[in-house]
Formats: structure tokens, sequence, C-alpha cells
């Protein structure tokens, strides 16, 4: 009975892992729509996604990380404190195989992600970050500082949604199961680090993605 029950988890693991890579929104029955397609890209960029909704930003760009020529770097942090966070980092780690590089942020720890996102950039690679609206940190400042790579801004949101007013059921299952969302790209080559400063640079960005 036991070996059944392995050898079922071991099939549930490879098909759901499957599925992950090919279509990771289907398994929310989740449609959207892009304004530009990511093969285009043609150098690196650090690119900026808005983090309204948790589990369908995630999804989402997981399956645009196929798109690109190069490779992506997601990075996602990792904490484990209760039920919830550790429901949540099972499933960041349950496919087998993906088309990108999953880099793990560690909450609390020193990471050296700033210098780990330069060097993936330098080697011709993308880095994804998520930038939750109210998160303070300036380390998006430091790699631009560095690379001067272009910036491809991501705005996702519920077709009909002003991502300015707040709605409380932003990530819940009801909220978001067969629903139609908007991909917005927003590339931008050119932009000044020299006459701002940090926490300026970082109220900039985060209006590309919010308002």
């Amino acid at each position: 009975m036991l070996k059944i029950l392995i050898i079922y988890l071991l099939l549930f693991w490879l098909i759901g892992s499957l599925i992950w890579y090919v279509a990771p929104h289907k398994l929310l029955n989740i449609d959207y729509t892009t304004n530009l397609n990511l093969k285009k890209l043609n150098k690196p960029h650090l690119i900026i996604v808005s983090h309204y909704y948790n589990t369908v930003d995630a999804m989402i760009m997981c399956n645009e990380s196929k798109k690109t020529k190069e490779n992506i770097n997601i990075i996602a942090e990792f904490e484990i404190k209760n039920l919830g966070s550790a429901f949540n980092q099972f499933w960041k780690s349950f496919p087998i195989y993906t088309p990108y590089r999953k880099v793990n942020l560690y909450k609390g720890k020193n990471n050296n992600l700033v210098q780990k996102s330069i060097d993936y950039l330098n080697n011709n690679e993308h880095v994804l970050m998520f930038l939750k609206k109210e998160k303070k940190s300036k380390g998006i400042y430091h790699i631009l500082k560095e690379t001067k790579v272009p910036i491809l801004f991501v705005k996702i949101y519920k077709k009909g949604q002003d991502l300015k007013i707040e709605n409380r059921d932003n990530d819940s299952f009801k909220g978001i199961v067969g629903k139609d969302f908007v991909v917005d790209y927003n590339i931008i080559e050119n932009y000044n680090l020299e006459d701002k400063k940090d926490i300026d640079f970082m109220k900039w960005v985060k209006n590309n993605i919010y308002d």
C-alpha cells in the first residue's frame, strides 16, 4: 500500500511539474493578454513586476519566462514561519523542471542578491523581481547603478481593475480562478540615476507598476 501511495505521489509530482512548465496559469483556469512578446528582448533586462496578486503574478511570469531567448532568474522570497508560509514554499519548490532559475531570497539573512543580480545581468541573463508597493528595499537602485541595463516594467491586473484602488480579494481563490488578466509591459532604457537619491528613484519605480 505504501509503495502504491509513493508511486501515485511521484506521478502527481511529475504530471504537475509538466503542467507547470507548459502553462502554470491554467492550473487556476486563468487567461491573460500582453502587449509585448518577450522573444523581442535582445539584451539583458531587469524585470520589475507588480505584486498585487501573489499567486497570479508568479504563475503568469513563470509562463512568460519560456518566451525569452536568454535565461530568466526569478528572485523568490523564502520564509517559513507558519503553516501558510510553509505551504507557499512547498508550491514554489514543487516543479521538477522549469524554464527559469529560481533564486531564493532568505528573509532576515544576507543574501548578497544585489551582487548576484549584477553578475547574472553581466552574463547576459535577465533578472526578475516582484516588488510589493510597501517594500522599502533599495536593491534595484544599486543593481541599475552598476549595470545600466534596460528596465522592463510589468504591471499585472485583473481586466477592469484600477490598481490604485485597494481590492481585498486580490489573492483569494474566488477572486482569481477563471478570471482574465492584463500584463502591461513597458521598457525604459533611459532613466536618471545620477540626479536622484535612492529613495526618490524607488518611488519612481513603484509609480511605473502601480499608478
